[in-house]
C-alpha cells in the first residue's frame, strides 16, 4: 500500500498472517491515537475574537469526528476478537 500524499511512504502487509482479531486491535490502537490527537489539540491556543484560529477549530472538530467514528468501529469490531467467531460466521 502506498500513499499519494507521501509517495515515499509504503507499508507492506502480509495478508496471510493477518486475522480479523488483528483488525480489532488495529482499530483500538487507532482510536487511542485519535484520542491523543484530540486531547493535544484541545490544549492548543485557539485564540479569541478576531484572532480566533478558525482553521484550528475546523481541524479540531474533524479530529473529534474521526475519533468518535473510529471508537464506534472499534466497538462494532469486538466480536472479531472472540474465539470461534469465524466458525460461527460460516454456519
Amino acid at each position: 500500500m502506498s500513499s499519494n500524499l507521501f509517495p515515499s511512504l509504503s507499508v507492506t502487509v502480509d495478508e496471510e498472517k493477518l486475522s480479523l482479531s488483528d483488525l480489532f486491535y488495529a482499530l483500538h490502537d487507532l482510536h487511542h491515537l485519535t484520542e491523543c490527537m484530540v486531547f493535544h489539540m484541545a490544549e492548543m491556543d485557539f485564540g479569541t475574537g478576531e484572532v480566533r484560529n478558525h482553521e484550528l477549530d475546523r481541524a479540531y472538530a474533524l479530529a473529534k469526528i474521526v475519533s468518535g467514528q473510529v471508537a464506534m468501529l472499534a466497538v462494532l469490531a469486538e466480536p472479531l476478537d472472540r474465539p470461534g467467531f469465524m466458525k460461527r460466521a460460516a454456519e
